[in-house]
């Protein structure tokens, strides 16, 4: 049994249907541990409320990692604070939904599209993906004009305007197609079904790539490289600095 844990980096309020999608992308040979931050915002559309949320998703990841979890999943198709998260992760792997959902579509298919919430998501979606290395691999964003919270408030419309922008995509070439948000996540079977190209979940990514990696670790001790971009800071730099404790990690 693979130790993963989902860290939720809004106020457990927001969970929604996160938590159905979790247990189907658990498989049985997989134990999910779900963590949220109470008292944090209920969704992270602005860069700010982002920030926000940074500091503790990395003390998250540390604790994780000194009880022994394999693998933990930033659960915000932001991907928030995933590289500086890897720097401290030890020898436990960290994933993010987005990162994840763009290296399986680009398996599946020769271009993918991403199915946002609403305008101002498109800027940093975008801007992961050139980060990622994959921006000639995409036909880029389509906004469905839905917040985070409006998912779960009227389904039947909110499946109606997920569906018109996944359109938009396919039409721009898209062969697979993103859920951008991990409230979008329970809509992706019956969209899959419409569209007839592969909806990618991003819990389900999530989950299973972190699985893989993970038992690539068991196997041959992949992890992430300590060598360039996600090397460790040096341990007790930040004491030694007399930082106060309030940042340190």
């Amino acid at each position: 049994m693979v130790r993963l844990l989902w860290i939720d980096p809004v106020d457990p309020a927001a969970l929604g249907d996160v938590m159905e999608c979790l247990r189907e992308a658990s498989g049985g040979d997989t134990h999910i541990e779900v963590v949220s931050l109470p008292g944090a915002p209920h969704h992270l559309e602005f860069w700010a409320y982002e920030a926000l949320v940074v500091p503790e998703i990395l003390r998250t990841v540390r604790t994780a990692a000194e009880r022994g979890f394999e693998a933990a999943i930033i659960g915000c198709f932001y991907d928030p604070g995933l590289y500086a998260a890897r720097e401290v992760c030890g020898d436990m792997v960290v994933v993010g939904p987005c990162e994840a959902s763009c290296l399986l579509a680009c398996a599946l298919g020769h271009k993918f599209g991403i199915v946002v919430g609403r305008d101002k998501w498109v800027a940093h979606v975008e801007d992961n993906v050139v980060r990622y290395g994959l921006a000639s691999r995409t036909v880029g964003c389509a906004s469905a004009g839905m917040g985070v919270l409006d998912f779960g408030k009227d389904r039947a419309a909110a499946f109606r305007r997920l569906k018109d922008a996944a359109l938009t995509l396919v039409r721009r070439g898209a062969e697979t197609v993103i859920l951008g948000c991990t409230a979008e996540a329970s809509y992706g079977r019956e969209l899959q079904e419409e569209l007839g190209v592969p909806v990618i979940d991003p819990v389900v990514a999530a989950v299973r790539f972190a699985r893989v990696l993970a038992d690539l670790r068991r196997l041959r001790k992949w992890g992430h490289s300590r060598v360039g971009a996600f090397e460790a800071p040096p341990a007790g730099e930040l004491d030694g600095w007399g930082v106060d404790a309030k940042y340190r990690l």
